[in-house]
């Protein structure tokens, strides 16, 4: 339990300690990877902030969704969305075009919500994302709790005295006044004095540990009723070529309860997964 005590400093360090045991995310990551519902917490080239002493990556943004269930959207818009899409995108694009030129005839429309983009930045914060922007995440399903999570982990976050920005961050040249002072590509909850409390820490230290890199593990999921390599034969082979003769329902009710149980995927989007390879027996990776 954390002390009563505990300071702000404390709380933010123990957040990014937690979110280090973690896997680490970027825009090849395939979207069955990632929770269906969650939070998601941004890192950026070059920004570190120093606990005690020890140099971790800065969390520079953190948002979820509203919708239930649109966790990869999210992701994806932020990736390969546009401005209009993403906030994320809109704040990265003005600074970028301020850091150009402060005076570019163009950011008014950029900011603008709805008003139609211009491509070439588009592409710009596109390059920008993939090549130095990473992620980590932590699975959620309610959505208040998302919702207020969210808005703790900002608020603490922005107010940490360890968690400043450097002096090349791109994020000094946004056009929003916020995202410059707080050091987060956040607009909302950077202002707000709803902190962490206890009970949210433990929460997110319970979530950290139940999805740790470390307690990963390799499910294999069963496709037919025996595998019987011979010689060189690649053994996928045979198990597919098995197929045919064993029709067992049980064994797809068995994947499916694996399926649901082991990961957060929808069944037919585990079936899609697992069938590409029902299809092309010798393409395994």
């Amino acid at each position: 339990m954390i002390p009563e005590e505990e300071s702000l400093t404390d709380k933010c360090r123990i957040i990014h300690e937690n979110l280090e045991s973690l896997p680490e995310y970027d825009h090849n990551t395939s979207p069955f990877e990632l929770p269906t519902n969650g939070i998601y917490f941004f890192y950026e080239d070059g920004e570190f902030c120093t606990h005690e002493n020890e140099r971790e990556k800065r969390i520079v943004r953190v948002d979820t969704h509203r919708v239930d269930g649109n966790f990869r959207n999210r992701i994806n818009s932020h990736y390969r969305g546009t401005k209009n899409s993403s906030v994320f995108r809109k704040h990265l694009g003005g600074a970028l075009m301020r850091r150009k030129d402060p005076n570019d005839r163009r950011l008014k429309q950029w900011l603008k919500q709805d008003a139609s983009t211009f491509q070439e930045i588009e592409m710009e914060v596109t390059k920008k994302l993939k090549e130095h922007f990473s992620f980590r995440c932590i699975p959620v399903e309610d959505k208040e709790e998302r919702l207020r999570l969210e808005e703790e982990l900002i608020a603490t976050v922005a107010k940490c005295a360890k968690c400043k920005p450097t002096e090349n961050w791109l994020g000094n040249f946004a056009a929003d006044e916020l995202v410059r002072k707080s050091g987060l590509w956040n607009h909302q909850h950077v202002t707000s004095e709803n902190v962490l409390t206890e009970e949210a820490i433990e929460r997110i230290r319970r979530l950290a540990s139940k999805n740790s890199k470390e307690k990963r593990a390799l499910f294999l999921i069963p496709c037919c009723s025996e595998k019987v390599p011979n010689g060189d034969h690649l053994p996928w082979m045979d198990v597919h070529s098995n197929q045919k003769f064993n029709d067992f329902p049980f064994l797809d009710a068995i994947r499916l309860q694996m399926i649901n149980f082991y990961s957060n995927l929808k069944e037919e989007e585990g079936l899609k997964y697992y069938n590409r390879y029902d299809k092309n027996p010798e393409k395994k990776d």
